[in-house]
């Protein structure tokens, strides 16, 4: 992973800034916007880049170039990742980022953890 992308990642994802979505890049939510880890690096691709996030008539999650669940191709190559949802050991297995970020255990802080140690 591209180190200067994963230092931005973490410090924003530790940041305290980014309320969670699960489920979603990003969701619309009263007034601000919650954000999934991998949405997060959306966020940060799209400001680096100048892109906008896009909504869809009556769709209630935000996609970054028609991207609603998992990271856009320019996004992953940008950060210097493999693909749109990067896999990760956990015990005795493999998961992937969304999966940790959507289980009820794992708030951005602690998925931060689990990115420093193994991207």
């Amino acid at each position: 992973m591209n180190k200067r992308v994963k230092r931005k990642w973490l410090k924003a994802l530790r940041s305290g800034e980014y309320a969670q979505a699960k489920g979603a890049l990003c969701e619309p939510d009263k007034g601000f916007d919650r954000f999934c880890c991998l949405g997060v690096l959306c966020d940060l691709y799209a400001y680096e880049k100048d892109v906008e996030w896009e909504q869809e008539p009556g769709c209630v999650t935000l996609s970054l170039n028609g991207n609603r669940q998992f990271l856009p191709r320019e996004v992953f190559e940008w950060a210097g990742l493999l693909g749109g949802d990067p896999s990760v050991k956990r015990g005795n297995g493999r998961f992937t980022l969304s999966v940790l970020n959507d289980s009820k255990r794992n708030n951005l802080r602690r998925v931060a953890d689990i990115i420093e140690a193994q991207l």
